[in-house]
């Protein structure tokens, strides 16, 4: 319930979930997918396999590189439980996944083949490869002369503005563009305040169940994942907001329930020193709207 009050106390949830945008979408069918999971493991039907799979496939088509981030820690999770199981029973649970997500690929594919002519390019990396040239995902060799084919004064403006942006997405720059900029910018949108970002190292030290730990590991997986994308936005980390509020209220829960005992006191304490320093590097920077490098 705590959890609920604070999704909807923030600003940028509150304004996307009545815009007409994939991001929302997607983090819906990313919470279906482990709450499928999580059913799956108590009682091993397969019923949880076919909305698993329904989830995984329509959370594919909407936004791919989001899908990945739920959709890979339950996978491997959903692999450690069939090692454990007898061997003969391994096949129905992938296969099932795999018919479930086969229908939305398929559509996707269609999709891009009347769109694009290719199977397997969509119609965003077209506009992409056309109107706003080296912002992709991956690293490319920054080109100025590059420009949109458009005439369009208006997406030559806006690719003017992201030009900075594009020049700085380096492997060397990345690290410096995450801690000055991303992280700070992807704290403010997924809490109130960012002096609660102390509590993520904290609830570290509460991983004791594996389910918390594959719900956890969307936060990092979330960071790699687009590490590889040249632009990101303020709206981008919506997808791990429920994540964030899950390490917040674990951290605080786990610093709690360590201060009854000695022991548990030490290591929450050690905890809490690694978040200060987080918070005192970050928290109270100010960064000016139009950020150039």
């Amino acid at each position: 319930m705590l959890a609920a009050f604070v999704l909807v106390s923030l600003n940028w949830f509150r304004t996307y979930s009545i815009l007409l945008t994939s991001h929302v979408p997607v983090l819906l069918f990313g919470l279906i997918l482990v709450w499928a999971w999580l059913r799956w493991r108590e009682d091993q039907r397969l019923r949880w396999a076919l909305l698993m799979g329904v989830a995984a496939g329509w959370a594919a088509i909407t936004r791919p590189a989001d899908a990945l981030v739920y959709a890979v820690p339950v996978g491997v999770a959903i692999a450690w439980e069939l090692l454990k199981r007898r061997p003969r029973r391994w096949p129905a649970v992938p296969a099932l996944l795999l018919a479930e997500a086969t229908p939305f690929l398929v559509l996707q594919v269609v999709f891009e083949m009347g769109v694009t002519g290719h199977p397997f390019r969509s119609p965003y990396g077209y506009y992409l490869d056309r109107d706003q040239p080296n912002s992709s995902f991956g690293f490319h060799r920054y080109d100025p002369s590059a420009q949109p084919v458009s005439t369009l004064p208006q997406k030559r403006e806006s690719y003017d503005h992201w030009c900075p942006y594009l020049a700085a997405h380096t492997p060397a720059h990345v690290p410096e563009l995450w801690v000055r900029h991303w992280l700070p910018m992807m704290a403010d949108t997924t809490t109130q305040c960012r002096v609660l970002i102390a509590f993520i190292p904290i609830a570290l030290l509460g991983l004791r169940d594996r389910r918390r730990g594959v719900l956890l590991a969307t936060l990092p997986l979330f960071v790699a994942i687009y590490c590889f994308n040249p632009i990101f936005l303020e709206h981008y980390p919506l997808l791990v907001i429920p994540v964030v509020i899950f390490s917040i209220l674990l951290g605080g829960w786990t610093l709690a329930a360590g201060a009854a005992t000695n022991f548990g006191g030490v290591r929450t304490g050690a905890a809490h020193v690694v978040g200060d320093v987080v918070l005192g590097n970050q928290s109270f920077r100010v960064y000016p709207a139009n950020r150039h490098f």
